[in-house]
């Protein structure tokens, strides 16, 4: 988002990325965020998000981690659109949420106050249940 609200432009594959997080995790907001792309994209194609929207309606949510490994020079980007997390090693600034509060100490990054957790349900089952178990352990 910081890099469309700047630049004006988001590369083909982060505005699928966004219509299937719009599509299918905040479909309350869907009319709202489409609006909000078409106000800060400076190549907004009405047919061309049409067709992105199209797409994602009849298919999976696609997992923004996921895609993130896929894309090229994704690390890079990144650091420089989240530079709160710009210091983090890649395993953790693709997935910053599996820091345990030692590594938020030790980096500086407290989910929650210096960076937003995502909500409950986009985070996998597998972390939420490691999540839940190290607090039992402790």
């Amino acid at each position: 988002m910081r890099c469309l609200l700047e630049t004006g432009y988001l590369i083909p594959r982060l505005r699928e990325l966004l219509t299937s997080v719009l599509r299918q995790r905040l479909p309350e907001f869907e009319a709202e965020g489409w609006q909000w792309m078409a106000r800060q994209s400076l190549d907004f194609d009405p047919m061309l998000m049409d067709a992105y929207r199209s797409r994602r309606a009849n298919r999976k949510f696609l997992n923004p981690v996921k895609e993130a490994r896929t894309l090229p020079d994704v690390i890079h980007f990144l650091r420089i659109w989240l530079p709160e997390l710009a210091h983090l090693p890649p395993r953790f600034l693709y997935e910053p949420w599996r820091m345990r509060p030692a590594e938020q100490r030790q980096y500086g990054v407290y989910l929650g106050r210096s960076y937003p957790v995502p909500p409950r349900s986009w985070i996998p089952r597998t972390v939420r249940k490691q999540s839940i178990a190290s607090k039992i352990s402790r």
